[in-house]
C-alpha cells in the first residue's frame, strides 16, 4: 500500500498480490526451533554479560574508594570485554546471519516478486513536462505491510534483503487482511475523502463528545455535548497531575504539522509512559532507564513543544498497579513502556485483552532488558505461573493481544536487548517521530536502513540525540561507550559488538537511525546486524505524532 493519495486524476495503483509457496512442515518446525534457541541464547548471554559488568563496576568502585585521589589506569583492562564476550558476540551475529539465510531459503522464490516493486515504471514517452516530473517526484513513498501467521511472525523477516527496496519508507506486520481493514477503516480518524487531515481536531472532538455522552448519560450535541464532555472528562480521568499538566497548554510552543490524508494522528499532549517500575538497575549502572528517559524529555527544544504534558509513573515514585497501567493505556493517545523484562509480566494478559485501546494509537515497548535484580524478582513470580500463562507474555503473543485490544500500532522487540541498545533505540525513535516529523513506519525503517536519510540535518539531529555516556560509572560495553562519546555527531554509535574487534564481514557494528551509512551497506542489506532488526512494528506504519489543538 502507499502512504498517501495520488495526484488529482491519477489514482494510486494497487500493488497488492498473493504469494504462493510450497511449504514443508518439518523444515518450518526446524527453523522455528532454531529461532527459539537463538532468542533463548541471546537472553542468556545478555544476562551473563550484564552480571559480569555489574560485578566489575562494583569492584572498580571499591578500588576507587580505597585508592581515593589516585586516578590510576581507569581505562585499563577492566574496561575491555573479555575474550569470552568477544566469542559470544561473534557467535550471536553468525547465528543471526544463518537464520536470515535459512528464512530466505524457506520462503524461496516468493521473495523475487518484490523485485518488481523496486523497478521504475516504464514511461510511454521519452520527454515529459516539468509539471509531470514534479508530480512524479512528489509521489508518496511505499509502505509495506506483511500479512503473516504467528509461526512466520517468529522469523526475522525484516532482515531479508528482498524486502528492502528504494521507495520503501515503512514496513510493518499484521496477522490478517481483516485486521488491516479494521485498523484503517474501522477508525473515524482515517481517509478523509474531502481533503481534510485525517485524525484532526474535529474528529477527536466528535469522538470525545460521544464518549462523554455515553459516560455522562447524555449531553446531546452542540454546547450541551461540549459541556457534558468537559464534565465527564474531569470526572472519569484518574491520572494524577492531569489538571496541572493541562495548565501548561498556554506555555507550549505551537506545532504546525498537518496530518496528510490517510494518516492517523497521535496527540503529543496525551502521551503516557511507565519507566522502570521497580528500579531494577544497580547503582553503578550507566544506562539507567530513568536517567536516560528524563534526559530525553528535558531537552530544551523538546520540553517546550512536545513533552511538557506527558504524564506517567516512574519507579522512584512508586510501582504502578495493574489498574494504573489500564488507566494510562486507556486515557492516552500514545503509551511508552521503558523498563526491564516483558511488558505483560507487569500487566496480566487477560487484563490487556479486556481493554478497549482504539484511542491509544501507538504503543511503544522498550522492554526485554534484564538485570540481576529484575531476573531475580521476575523468577520468583514466574515460578508459580502455568506454562500457558508464560507463553502469552512472549513478543508475538503480546502483539496478538494488543491487536485484540484494538491498538492501531505496536513497536516491540523480538528478543532480549541490553540497556544501552534500548536507550539508543528510544533516543533515535523520539528524535524521528517528534522533532523529525517522521511517521512511525519511517522511524522504524531508519533503524533498518539508516542510509535512507536524505536530509543531512535530520541525520545529524538524530545522531546528536543519542544517549550520552555519563561522566562516571562503568561502561556497559567496555570502552565502547567512551569511544562513542568522543565521535562527532553523524557518526555511528557503536554497540557491544564494536569493541569485539570482529572483522567488517560480520557486520557487528550497530548503526543507529541517525548515523551515516557505511560503505557497501546499500548493496548488501543481508549483512544485517541482529541489534538493528530487533525492534519491529505491528499494525499501521502511517501514524504521525503532532499537536492537536482542541
Amino acid at each position: 500500500a502507499q502512504s498517501g493519495a495520488g495526484a488529482a486524476g491519477h489514482p494510486l495503483q494497487s500493488r497488492s498480490f498473493v504469494l504462493r509457496r510450497d511449504t514443508s512442515k518439518e523444515r518450518l518446525e526446524r527453523l522455528l526451533d532454531e529461532v527459539r534457541d537463538f532468542k533463548s541464547e541471546v537472553g542468556t548471554l545478555v544476562l551473563k554479560h550484564e552480571y559480569q559488568r555489574s560485578q566489575a563496576a562494583k569492584q572498580k568502585r571499591m578500588l576507587e574508594a580505597i585508592t581515593a585521589g589516585v586516578d590510576g589506569e581507569r581505562s585499563g583492562s577492566a574496561n575491555h570485554l573479555t575474550e569470552e564476550h568477544k566469542a559470544d558476540l561473534e557467535l550471536l551475529q553468525t547465528w543471526f546471519a544463518r537464520l536470515v539465510a535459512d528464512t530466505a531459503e524457506y520462503i524461496g522464490p516468493a521473495l523475487h516478486r518484490f523485485e518488481r516493486l523496486n523497478r521504475p515504471s516504464s514511461a510511454t514517452t521519452v520527454s515529459t513536462s516539468r509539471r509531470e516530473q514534479q508530480q512524479q517526484q512528489q509521489q508518496p513513498d511505499d509502505c509495506l505491510v506483511l500479512l503473516i501467521d504467528p509461526n512466520l511472525a517468529e522469523l526475522p523477516l525484516e532482515a531479508l534483503q528482498q524486502l528492502h527496496f528504494d521507495s520503501l519508507s515503512g514496513m510493518s506486520r499484521d496477522f490478517s487482511l481483516q485486521l488491516v481493514a479494521r485498523r484503517l477503516f474501522g477508525s473515524k480518524h482515517l481517509l478523509d475523502e474531502d481533503g481534510g487531515a485525517g485524525g484532526g481536531a474535529g474528529d477527536d472532538e466528535e469522538d470525545d463528545d460521544q464518549r462523554a455522552a455515553a459516560v455522562g448519560g447524555g449531553g446531546g450535541g452542540g454546547a450541551g455535548g461540549k459541556a457534558g464532555k468537559d464534565k465527564a472528562s474531569k470526572a472519569i480521568s484518574r491520572i494524577p497531575g492531569l489538571r496541572d499538566a493541562s495548565k501548561k497548554q498556554s506555555k507550549i510552543i505551537p506545532l504546525v504539522r498537518p496530518v496528510p490524508p490517510g494518516h492517523l494522528a497521535v496527540d503529543t499532549s496525551h502521551i503516557r509512559h511507565v519507566v522502570d517500575p521497580y528500579l531494577d538497575c544497580a547503582e553503578t549502572e550507566q544506562w539507567k532507564p530513568l536517567d536516560q528517559f528524563r534526559a530525553m524529555m528535558e531537552r530544551p527544544e523538546r520540553a517546550q513543544q512536545f513533552t511538557p504534558r506527558w504524564l506517567g509513573v516512574t519507579g522512584d515514585d512508586h510501582a504502578p498497579s495493574v489498574g494504573e497501567y489500564e488507566v494510562y493505556l486507556r486515557e492516552g493517545t500514545g503509551f511508552i513502556f521503558y523498563g526491564m523484562e516483558r511488558f505483560l509480566a507487569y500487566v496480566p494478559p487477560h487484563a490487556v485483552a479486556s481493554l478497549g485501546l482504539t484511542d491509544c494509537r501507538l504503543v511503544a515497548l522498550f522492554d526485554m532488558a534484564q538485570t540481576s535484580q529484575s531476573f531475580l524478582r521476575q523468577s520468583k513470580i514466574d515460578v508459580v505461573k502455568r506454562s500457558d500463562q508464560l507463553r502469552l507474555e512472549k513478543p508475538v503473543e503480546t502483539a496478538l493481544l494488543m491487536t485484540l485490544a484494538g491498538v492501531p500500532a505496536l513497536c516491540c522487540h523480538q528478543w532480549a536487548s541490553t540497556l544501552k541498545e534500548n536507550a539508543s533505540r528510544l533516543a533515535t525513535f523520539l528524535a524521528d517521530v517528534l522533532e523529525g516529523g517522521k511517521t512511525v513506519g519511517q522511524a522504524v525503517n531508519f533503524v533498518y536502513e539508516p542510509y535512507k536519510r536524505a536530509n543531512p540535518e535530520d541525520a545529524a539531529a538524530a545522531a546528536s540525540d543519542e544517549p550520552a555516556a555519563p561522566a562516571t560509572g562503568e561502561a556497559i560495553n567496555g570502552d565502547a561507550a567512551a569511544a562513542a562519546a568522543k565521535v562527532p555527531d553523524g557518526q555511528a554509535l557503536q554497540d557491544a559488538a564494536t569493541a569485539t574487534g570482529a572483522d567488517a564481514g560480520t557486520a557487528m557494528t550497530e548503526t543507529p537511525a541517525g548515523a551515516a551509512a557505511t560503505d557497501g551497506f546499500e548493496a548488501d542489506a543481508a549483512a544485517a546486524n541482529r541489534t538493528s532488526f530487533n525492534m519491529i512494528l505491528y499494525g499501521l506504519p502511517n501514524i504521525l505524532v503532532t499537536l492537536i489543538d482542541k
